[in-house]
């Protein structure tokens, strides 16, 4: 990927505030596509947790919702990293930007706070869980 090199026209004596402009402008939608980019390399990874919020759309569940993880979802637990299997019992605590923090059940987590995408979560309403 080529590099582009930022010009401050202020220092270089140009005196077209107009290109400059525009060359802020261009920038910025450079940095934009950089990290939708970015954001969906980490969807189709598995890590979009990682992606930034900003960038991530939808509604989440509400807090108490019951649902299964769809495919597998690498995770931090208590500073270990797992693999979440398909079918895990997760409750929603909450969501925002497309990243949902739930308790993880099925003798995995029994209870403990996870980060996973919005994307690989199920609603169950009618499951539930033993602590």
């Amino acid at each position: 990927m080529m590099k582009r090199e930022k010009v401050d026209h202020r220092q270089s004596g140009d005196s077209h505030p107009k290109e400059a402009e525009s060359v802020q402008s261009v920038d910025a939608d450079i940095e934009t596509l950089l990290r939708v980019q970015r954001r969906l390399r980490a969807q189709a990874s598995g890590t979009a947790p990682d992606a930034p919020p900003e960038l991530w759309g939808g509604s989440g569940p509400k807090p108490g919702t019951t649902g299964v993880i769809k495919r597998p979802q690498p995770v931090q637990i208590d500073g270990q990293a797992i693999v979440l299997p398909p079918g895990t019992v997760v409750v929603a605590q909450d969501s925002q930007s497309g990243v949902l923090r739930a308790s993880v059940y099925s003798g995995i987590g029994n209870g403990k706070t996870a980060v996973l995408p919005l994307s690989n979560f199920q609603s169950e309403p009618g499951l539930t869980h033993l602590d």
